[in-house]
This record gives structure tokens, sequence and C-alpha cells, in this order.
């Protein structure tokens, strides 16, 4: 079921609706069963060409059970130096959330300096993961997630990316 929690609260959370759950019995797939968390700073719903959509999407299609933690941010600060308006990285959600079937969580930010964030959430939520693949270290609240599920004995994948819009941001 798609849901949105009001805007006061921390967290915006959209999952693979129920009725397009197949229930039918298919093929042992890869990846059956394995929990995958993703967490990236960043989700631009509506630029499938960046690396969280092909991780749902190919991980999701492998049968994994993948849920997506980012942010509300927009991968354009709105005080960077080339004077561009910010996304509305959310614009596309809902039909992201269907296509790949996976299951998005937007944390609300604390506190941003250009791509570094202070995100609050829930860190005994990573417990319940069987992986954690973090995207990009310096965006702080990822190498805490990182931390606390490499404390807890959880397997970290780091994917390190540079960047070639620095000149924007």
């Amino acid at each position: 079921m798609n849901q949105d929690m009001d805007k006061a609260s921390p967290t915006i959370e959209r999952q693979i609706p129920s009725s397009d759950q197949d229930t039918n019995a298919k093929a042992e797939l890869p990846l059956q069963g394995l929990r995958i968390l993703l967490v990236s700073a960043f989700f631009e719903s509506a630029m499938p060409s960046l690396r969280e959509h092909q991780y749902t999407k190919a991980l999701s299609k492998a049968g994994a059970d993948v849920t997506l933690w980012t942010t509300t941010g927009s991968n354009v600060w709105k005080y960077n130096f080339a004077k561009i308006k910010p996304t509305n990285p959310e614009s596309m959600d809902a039909a992201r959330v269907s296509e790949y079937r996976f299951n998005l969580v937007r944390h609300r930010l604390f506190l941003r300096y250009s791509d570094f964030f202070f995100v609050p959430f829930n860190l005994f939520a990573i417990r319940k993961f069987d992986v954690v693949h973090v995207i990009e270290f310096r965006q702080g609240w990822t190498a805490m997630v990182a931390f606390f599920a490499w404390l807890w004995g959880i397997p970290v994948l780091y994917d390190h990316e540079q960047r070639a819009d620095r000149d924007r941001t």
C-alpha cells in the first residue's frame, strides 16, 4: 500500500502496493529472500540514469527485498555556486516504487552543508536487513548507517563514485 506520512513526520514511506505483489509460485531467484538496505542521500526519482535506480531495479528483479533509505533533499544544493534551482526529488516516487518494486523511505533533512547530510533515523531499523549497501561516505549519515551495520555484524557494501557535477553543487 502506498502511504505518505504527514508533513510533520521525519520520514515519508512508499511501499510496493500489496495488490501488485506476486503471490503465485515463481522460480527461485538468485537473491530470493535477501533483505538489502540501500542508503544514499539523493534519489531523484525523475532521473532514471542514476545508480540508485539501477540498483533498486536490478536487485528487486533478482528477488531481493530492497529498501532504499534516502532524503527529501535535491541533489542540487540551494546555495550552489552555479545558482541552479534545486529539483523536486520526490516527483516520480510512486511510479518508481511501482515499476522497480522496492520500498522507499525518505528521511527529512535536519542539517545540510553541500553534500554533507545529518538525518535523524531509527538506527535499530538497520538490524532487520541482511546486507547494507551505502553510496558515498562523504554524505555523513551514510557513514553512520554503515558504522552501525558493521557494529552489529551486518555486511556492508561501499560504493564510491567521483561525481562530475562538483561545479554545480
